[in-house]
């Protein structure tokens, strides 16, 4: 091996050099030499020389070659020592390699931190959990440990769904198909990465909901056309009642009933006007919850004794309400939904004339939050009705609103809840009330 010679010739030239030292300060020594110690001088001249330009090769072969590696060239030196640079190569190699995985570390690691505060899951190829962002937990209502094969005992339909997504796919995943073990629809992205010659799976779920800024935007349109039209009416009905009051004037009886009959439909209509624009300020006039802890189970007993008489011919189960649960956020706001889903129900009897009716309020705590379900028998919402059951001033009743789902959907939205319609057989229809439990 050309090490080995490497080695070999600088011993040589090593104990050349100290064999021609003895030898120059033997003759030195004897005074019998004349000629001699000048040749024995030149040879060691010449030897230090040697072993000097011998050396000084080695250095910059070696330099050439740190060189080489510096700037990353991939064509290779010829060299008289193969080995020594081999060396140097693999050394270079692995700094190379570290270097790359702490630059890969701080992108990952940058990467992560932005991916906090949004609910993202990451898997290698073996299903190992490398990240889970909190937000996935709260979303799910479910922690991933340490393997993605988890997720097999808290949905099997969940784990066989995200466990068949290739790069780029999306699915949503519907809260009604999944029996609402989580509270809303969730669209599901899915991405490969390759970091370190490692595959990684990221999957990125986010809620499917409404955008807040539209309806931010809706809900301003609407106060200005609320404003306009009472400024407008105001001054139409208040004219009615003047003239009203001066109709004695008129001589001829049936003219005066005339007039009389044509003011009061006029005052009758800006009534009506009055009263739609009072419902508009009611749906857009809900103020940021005042919040507090309280018990939900207090209030949904609250509710029982408040609507007793009501309530007096109906079949009531309540499920789920043998331990205390505290809720933090406004008691007075949420109360109002309960009292609409309840209003909802006991109309839903009256209307479809429910020999039995039934109705059942069923608690079931989670980790994060709490759901509530309530049940009646009342008949059902129709499947032409469905998707409008949510919508500002859709009513199927001749007297109703239209506004109490809607604005029981944006109390909730205030307290980060949602609430949702659970698929049922005719004629049951339940809704289900998502609130958080903490101050998040």
């Amino acid at each position: 091996m050309k090490i080995k010679r490497f080695t070999i010739f600088l011993g040589l030239r090593v104990v050349m050099l100290l064999v021609l030292m003895v030898s120059f300060s033997f003759v030195l020594w004897s005074k019998e030499w004349v000629v001699t110690p000048f040749v024995l001088g030149g040879f060691i001249l010449l030897s230090i020389l040697e072993l000097i330009r011998f050396l000084f090769r080695f250095q910059k072969k070696l330099s050439n070659t740190l060189h080489q590696y510096k700037y990353e060239n991939e064509v290779p030196i010829r060299s008289d020592f193969p080995e020594v640079f081999e060396a140097l190569k693999e050394i270079m190699e692995i700094r190379w390699n570290q270097d790359a995985v702490l630059e890969d570390n701080l992108v990952l690691f940058q990467s992560l931190v932005a991916l906090q505060a949004q609910a993202v899951l990451i898997c290698n190829r073996n299903g190992e959990v490398v990240f889970q962002s909190d937000a996935v937990s709260e979303l799910l209502s479910y922690k991933v440990v340490s393997n993605f094969s988890e997720l097999e005992g808290y949905s099997l339909k969940v784990y066989s769904t995200l466990k068949s997504m290739e790069s780029n796919d999306q699915v949503v995943l519907e809260a009604k198909e999944f029996e609402f073990i989580f509270p809303k629809d969730i669209k599901v992205e899915m991405t490969k990465l390759l970091i370190r010659r490692q595959e990684f799976k990221v999957f990125h779920f986010s809620l499917e909901q409404a955008n807040a800024q539209e309806f931010e935007a809706w809900a301003n349109f609407a106060k200005v056309v609320a404003h306009e039209i009472r400024n407008g009416i105001s001054p139409v009905k208040s004219l009615s009642n003047s003239l009203q009051d001066d109709l004695d004037v008129i001589g001829d009886e049936n003219i005066r009933s005339d007039f009389k009959s044509a003011l009061t439909i006029i005052e009758n209509r800006c009534d009506n006007l009055l009263e739609f624009t009072e419902k508009y300020r009611k749906l857009v006039r809900i103020t940021a919850p005042q919040k507090a802890y309280f018990s939900l189970n207090v209030l949904l007993e609250k509710l029982e004794r408040l609507n007793l008489k009501s309530l007096e011919n109906i079949d009531l189960h309540k499920i789920g309400f043998e331990y205390e649960i505290m809720l933090f956020g406004d008691e007075k706001q949420l109360m109002h939904v309960f009292e609409n889903l309840l209003l909802n129900s006991l109309q839903a009897f009256e209307r479809n004339e429910i020999v039995q009716p039934e109705l059942s309020i069923e608690i079931k705590d989670q980790k994060s939050d709490v759901l509530v379900f309530m049940r009646d028998n009342g008949g059902g919402i129709s499947e032409e009705d469905l998707p409008h059951i949510f919508l500002p001033f859709y009513t199927t009743q001749e007297e109703g609103s239209g506004i109490g789902l809607s604005v029981a959907q944006q109390i909730l939205a205030k307290h980060k809840g949602q609430i949702h319609w659970v698929k049922e057989e005719q004629p049951f229809t339940t809704f289900c009330v998502r609130i958080p439990k903490g101050r998040g």
